[in-house]
């Protein structure tokens, strides 16, 4: 079952501030996603913070590093805010301050205030040595954008 975050209405987005999602429907049902309403900081815990680990019995490294992994999906309507530019524009999805690679979206509106529906899934591995990671969706482009439908999904994927 996955967490899942809505945020219908029409939001401008400075250049990298992180969009703003409510509070989660329905409520996150395994206690490890943790995120603040009216927000846009989502904290997925690891083994350890979730007392699955205990490191004074178990060696590490001779076993491999126990982890978490959780799939991360968003969608929604991304634009150029009026009176905007006319260029390409990106938001990206962001694990622990740092660009994922994979979650970059770049959409070329041909103006302002038009909509492109976006989508993009990452994986998020958060190692037992952290207690936990940060995911947000942020603006990196270089000017507000408009967010519209805005979905996020966060879904525990397995531990190890």
């Amino acid at each position: 079952m996955a967490a899942q975050f809505n945020a219908p209405l029409r939001q401008t987005i400075q250049p990298n501030a992180a969009a703003i999602f409510p509070a989660a429907f329905p409520p996150d049902p395994y206690g490890i996603i943790f995120h603040e309403p009216e927000t846009g900081v989502f904290r997925l815990a690891s083994p350890s913070a979730l007392g699955l680990v205990d490191f004074r019995r178990r060696c590490c490294c001779r076993r491999g590093m126990p982890y978490a992994t959780y799939a991360v999906e968003v969608n929604g309507n991304l634009a150029i805010s009026e009176g905007g530019t006319v260029e390409p524009i990106s938001i990206a999805l962001v694990v622990d301050e740092e660009q994922a690679p994979t979650g970059i979206i770049t959409i070329s509106p041909t103006a302002a205030e038009e909509f492109w529906s976006i989508g993009r899934s990452i994986i998020v591995t958060v190692p037992a040595i952290c207690r936990c990671s940060t995911v947000s969706l942020r603006n990196i482009s270089t000017q507000p954008v408009d967010l519209v439908n805005a979905n996020i999904q966060i879904r525990p994927q397995l531990l190890r």
